[in-house]
């Protein structure tokens, strides 16, 4: 009797649990849109923007720069946010940051970006992975220097 009415009180209150977490999207994604992720006051590179809550997988980090220019960049970021929001992200922070979108595509779920500024070129990769608490975005940003019409060195004779 006591586990009828148990069943009673908590078989209600599950139920309406239920139907709410079934009901819990946004207006916004109903509509199509997705939410705006704001930039990280720090970014790891000061004209490479990094959308707030990513950081930086260091066993995947690799930059090179000598005392004038930044010769190599490879970094990894992730974050819990939606890879259609973090595309957008970079189609506006990227431009703010005086760098020209040079091309923008998505195959098979992954979203490629190539951005031009001076005489580098920055490519940036967007997407999911997988963990074992929900999926998260990741991003690759590579930056290096642009090889127009550039020579092969040719090999000198010593003396």
């Amino acid at each position: 009797m006591r586990m009828t009415r148990l069943a009673e009180l908590v078989l209600p209150g599950l139920l309406g649990a239920a139907v709410l977490a079934g009901g819990c999207e946004t207006a916004d994604q109903r509509k199509g849109q997705v939410a705006r992720l704001i930039a990280n006051s720090r970014p790891y590179e000061r004209d490479i923007p990094l959308p707030a809550g990513f950081a930086i997988v260091e066993p995947l980090m690799e930059d090179y720069s000598t005392g004038q220019s930044r010769t190599y960049l490879r970094h990894t970021y992730s974050g819990r946010a939606d890879k259609f929001a973090v595309r957008n992200f970079y189609r506006e922070q990227m431009p703010l940051l005086h760098w020209s979108k040079t091309s923008d595509g998505a195959i098979k779920g992954e979203f490629t970006m190539r951005f031009a500024k001076g005489n580098e070129v920055c490519e940036i990769d967007i997407t999911d992975e997988p963990s074992l608490l929900g999926t998260k975005t990741s991003v690759q940003v590579r930056v290096a220097q642009e090889q127009r019409g550039a020579t092969p060195p040719v090999a000198r004779k010593r003396p």
